[in-house]
């Protein structure tokens, strides 16, 4: 594949939902305002790709990190505070990188990592 193609079709089989997060307008009890994920785009078209892990050590526990890589057709307006929902099974992962590799705008690689339980709301 050349620089100048774009993201060859069959390999966009799997279906990806990317989210962002919105204030509601409604302020909680605590008085800071409520905030929920809202669909940006649904059903994306997406490769998803495991890339290399890594394994921290932090307070004497041994964390593991598997890097994951969603590739996208190009989409203007995705940034790292948003978050990725895999379709086929609910997975929520956060972006942590954005990137248009070409600089073409044909595609997007989104670096992703799976969400921690307090940010799943």
């Amino acid at each position: 594949m050349d620089k100048f193609s774009c993201v060859r079709a069959g390999k966009l089989r799997h279906r990806i939902d990317i989210e962002k997060l919105v204030s509601t307008g409604i302020v909680g009890d605590m008085g800071t305002p409520e905030r929920n994920w809202v669909a940006v785009a649904q059903r994306v078209p997406a490769e998803l790709k495991h890339v290399g892990g890594t394994e921290t050590e932090q307070a004497q526990q041994t964390t593991g990190f598997q890097g994951l890589v969603c590739v996208i057709r190009y989409r203007m307006g995705v940034d790292s505070g948003m978050r990725v929902v895999n379709c086929s099974n609910r997975e929520i992962m956060d972006i942590v990188a954005v990137k248009d590799l070409t600089g073409l705008r044909r595609e997007l690689t989104l670096e992703v990592k799976a969400a921690s339980p307090a940010e799943v709301r």
